[in-house]
């Protein structure tokens, strides 16, 4: 491993002594070569030590830091530079951005694995020779653009995607996939918010922290749509949960950005031949929040008996429920109360006891190492063969498989 030189630019003292402190230095082969308290020390070190990578804080008196990465790019294009930030300083990171910055890492959210991820992706780019940080933000761009040609503008067939794509370092498999596309719903708050007008500094935010994620499951790719849609490629695997990955990058986004995500999911894809037809299917789905408006919305509207009806059922999924039973704990006749739930709820009363017990057994198998016949007990089937043949009709896999595929 080829040894890196590292100076560290802070002007607060207990930040700077503790980056010194937190991290192996030593294991990631870089040798802090000295710190200082703002740009002006900073740039004398640099002249004198000549160091692959500047960590730098954006605020600082004498000199900040965006004057010292113009001091520095002014000399030497290669020079590696990591910026410490705070949610606050968006519009700095903007102008950061343009002057050729590798990475930059949340005070608030500063932890040694943080700033360990943040040092190995730079020493990548020395080891290949990068001559400025924009190949990694190219490399995305190509990938989007590849896309873009093919799926939404068919402007090119499917042999020639094939071909580019080889040229590119892509992480989904052909063989079984889906499409998430994710929409930034408050996307012109967030602009207002960041004061990134055109969005640059948006779309970098995006990229960096939905690789991070899609880093720890080695299965997914991003690519940009539009201003405020992306496309989330993730392989179908066993291993996998997608939920999980939704729900953690949409959580990022919100605390870091302020973005209201929403998803929109398409079937599984078995080759690159389907990526138009997953695409406009993952458009025409609803997203996670719509049906949550929806289902809302439609419980407002609900009969005081219906919606007293719904409670008890909900809270007695484990009992024995017949029609004859609910009908009259909400004083209705029975014909009356199944023609009355029917038209309400747009589903059969049968039907939505069985629905709501095959989800209530699946949040049993996620979150519990309950056995089947206890999961079956639990939500009102009793039987354990008739509950495997329920939950199979209902959820298209048996419970065993359910279980592998999404315990937390």
């Amino acid at each position: 491993m080829t040894r890196r030189k590292i100076l560290i630019v802070e002007d607060e003292v207990l930040v700077r002594c503790g980056l010194r402190s937190m991290v192996n230095w030593e294991k990631l082969g870089l040798d802090v070569i000295g710190d200082a308290s703002n740009g002006k020390e900073a740039l004398e070190i640099y002249e004198k030590e000549k160091p692959d990578i500047v960590m730098t804080d954006i605020k600082m008196p004498v000199m900040d830091g965006l004057e010292l990465i113009e001091k520095i790019r002014e000399q030497d294009q290669s020079t590696r530079i990591v910026l410490l930030t705070c949610y606050e300083e968006f519009s700095y990171l903007m102008r950061a951005m343009k002057l050729g910055v590798s990475d930059y890492i949340l005070k608030l959210k500063m932890k040694p694995d943080e700033i360990e991820k943040a040092m190995e992706k730079v020493c990548k780019e020395l080891e290949q020779k990068n001559p400025d940080s924009k190949n990694e933000t190219k490399a995305v761009q190509d990938k989007s653009d590849l896309f873009g040609q093919y799926v939404f503008y068919h402007q090119i067939n499917e042999n020639t995607f094939r071909e580019q794509l080889k040229k590119l370092d892509f992480q989904v498999s052909e063989k079984s996939y889906r499409i998430c596309r994710m929409e930034i719903a408050n996307y012109k708050e967030v602009c207002e918010k960041t004061k990134d007008e055109q969005g640059a500094l948006i779309q970098f935010l995006i990229f960096n922290m939905t690789e991070e994620i899609l880093g720890k499951y080695k299965n997914g790719e991003l690519i940009r749509e539009n201003e405020k849609n992306y496309l989330l490629l993730i392989e179908e695997t066993e291993e996998d949960n997608q939920k999980t990955i939704l729900k953690e990058i949409a959580r990022v986004l919100r605390e870091h950005i302020m973005a209201q995500v929403c998803w929109k999911i398409s079937g599984v894809g078995r080759s690159w031949t389907e990526l138009s037809d997953r695409y406009q299917e993952c458009k025409k789905n609803e997203t996670e929040k719509q049906k949550e408006d929806q289902k809302a919305q439609n419980l407002k509207q609900l009969s005081i008996e219906i919606y007293k009806a719904k409670e008890y059922i909900d809270q007695h999924l484990a009992d024995k429920l017949t029609l004859n039973q609910v009908a009259e704990i909400v004083c209705l006749s029975p014909n009356y109360f199944s023609s009355m739930w029917k038209k309400e709820m747009q589903v059969g009363f049968v039907d939505y006891i069985t629905e709501q017990r095959v989800e209530k057994a699946k949040e049993l198998f996620a979150t519990t190492d309950l056995r089947t016949h206890e999961v079956a007990e639990l939500t009102g089937f009793g039987d354990d063969s008739y509950f495997s043949k329920i939950f199979r009709k209902v959820s298209g896999k048996n419970p065993g498989s359910f279980r592998k595929r999404n315990i937390l």
